[in-house]
């Protein structure tokens, strides 16, 4: 076999190569996650698609208001323009904390009604994004409530620094997600056992399903 057969096999087997991957990237499903707050969370999922190399997870927090009825009409409304261009969303997520917000029930009904069924999930944590951030450091049922001048979130944000846990916490902070990954596995059942002990007590203080969002994500890398 001469040299130019043989540089033309190798040129095949890259090529084949590049259209496997290739294809192995297009596979992956196209998910929206839009979330309520533009920095912590947003910055959280952000990084974590991209540390497990999901090019088709899309994360958007500063297109829309910070109330939940804001972030569920903004995802119902960029799902249609996805769907006009022939190239719809797989599955949208509206990603909002109950703090103190109103219309909370409103919004999670709202996705819950939503036609085609299957494709819109609501991830939400009571009371905000942090107290997800504090499982990641121990099991947790204890509700968290205003005191004084300190809403139930400030007192999660608290509740980071006790213990040198998140020290350094702040919501412009971008190294979130590569702070807490080591961890990451504890949240996930910690989330898991809070869920079970809820559907128990009927509480919903504390309450987070972010970790259903993560092991969904997960799955897609493996």
């Amino acid at each position: 076999m001469g040299s130019e057969d043989l540089f033309h096999k190798k040129r095949e087997r890259l090529a084949k190569d590049l259209r496997r991957k290739k294809q192995s990237r297009d596979k992956q499903p196209k998910i929206l996650i839009v979330c309520e707050d533009s920095k912590s969370s947003a910055f959280y999922l952000e990084d974590l698609a991209e540390d497990l190399g999901l090019s088709g997870v899309k994360v958007k927090g500063r297109e829309c208001g910070s109330a939940p009825i804001s972030v569920v009409s903004y995802t119902i409304a960029e799902y249609a323009k996805s769907k006009e261009t022939g190239d719809a969303y797989d599955r949208v997520y509206c990603v909002f904390d109950r703090d103190q917000h109103d219309g909370f029930d409103e919004a999670v009904l709202k996705v819950k009604n939503i036609v085609p069924k299957g494709k819109f999930f609501t991830i939400t944590t009571t009371p905000c994004f942090e107290f997800w951030l504090l499982l990641h450091f121990g099991q947790t049922s204890a509700s968290f409530v205003t005191k004084g001048k300190k809403s139930p979130c400030d007192c999660a944000n608290e509740a980071l620094k006790v213990d040198d846990k998140l020290p350094n916490y702040g919501k412009n902070k971008r190294q979130i997600y590569v702070d807490t990954k080591h961890k990451l596995v504890d949240a996930i059942k910690h989330a898991k056992q809070l869920s079970l002990l809820n559907q128990e007590t009927g509480s919903e203080n504390p309450q987070t399903n972010m970790h259903e969002l993560i092991e969904y994500l997960q799955s897609i890398k493996r």
